[in-house]
C-alpha cells in the first residue's frame, strides 16, 4: 500500500502514512521540530530533519579518518566517505536514490528518497541565495548556511586554525586553508 499526496501537481508516493505528512509540511510549511540548542531558531518538517540538525551543534566526531598521519574525524559517515577521496584521488561515490522525489530539470538525473534532500539540490539549479548576511553594510548572500557562518568569521576576524608549522603564526578560518598554506610554503621545508 502507498499513500498518495494530494497536493495539486504533486506525484509523491509514501510507503506509509508518517511518510506522508511529513511530505505534506514540505507543501504547508509547517515546521513543528524545534531545536533547542540556546540561541538557536532553527525549525524541521520531521524528526529526522531535527536529530541531524541537532549534529551540528556537538562536537562529537564518530567517523575517523584512518588515512596514516591523518587526525580528520567528522560527525558524519559520508564527510568522512568524502574526505577518504581526497587522500585516495578516487571519485567521491554519488549518493543517488532511486524512489521519491525527482527534479524538474532538464537533464539532472538527481534522485532522492527525502524532500529535504531534494529541496537541497534544487539549489543548484535554481542558484536561489536565501542566506543573507547581517553584518551591517554587507550584502552577501549564499547558498548554505554553513558557508553564511564561514562569511560571518572573516567579518568578526574568528581564525581557529593554526597554522602547525613551528615559527608561523599564520592563522585562517578553514582548516582547508590552513593546510594548503601548510603544504604549499612548509612541507618543502
Amino acid at each position: 500500500m502507498s499513500y498518495r499526496c494530494s497536493w495539486p501537481g504533486c506525484g509523491y508516493k509514501g510507503l506509509t502514512k508518517q511518510q506522508l505528512e511529513n511530505h505534506v509540511r514540505n507543501h504547508t510549511g509547517e515546521k513543528p521540530f524545534v531545536c533547542s540548542w540556546p540561541g538557536c531558531d532553527s525549525r524541521f518538517t520531521t524528526a529526522d530533519g531535527l536529530r541531524y540538525h541537532k549534529k551540528s551543534h556537538s562536537n562529537v566526531r564518530p567517523f575517523k579518518c584512518d588515512w596514516p598521519g591523518c587526525d580528520g574525524a567528522f560527525k558524519r559517515n559520508r564527510a568522512l566517505t568524502v574526505h577518504k577521496a581526497l587522500h585516495t584521488g578516487d571519485k567521491v561515490p554519488q549518493l543517488i536514490l532511486v524512489i521519491g522525489f525527482t527534479g524538474d530539470w532538464s537533464g539532472c538525473q538527481f534522485r532522492a528518497s527525502r524532500y529535504h534532500d531534494l529541496a537541497v539540490h534544487k539549489i543548484l539549479h535554481t542558484g536561489e541565495k536565501k542566506y543573507r548576511c547581517s553584518w551591517p553594510g554587507c550584502e552577501s548572500r549564499f547558498l548554505r548556511n554553513d558557508k553564511l557562518q564561514l562569511h560571518l568569521m572573516i567579518h568578526r576576524g574568528d581564525k581557529p586554525h593554526k597554522c602547525p608549522f613551528v615559527g608561523c603564526e599564520k592563522r585562517f578560518v578553514e582548516k582547508g586553508n590552513m593546510r594548503k598554506h601548510f603544504n604549499s610554503v612548509h612541507s618543502k621545508a
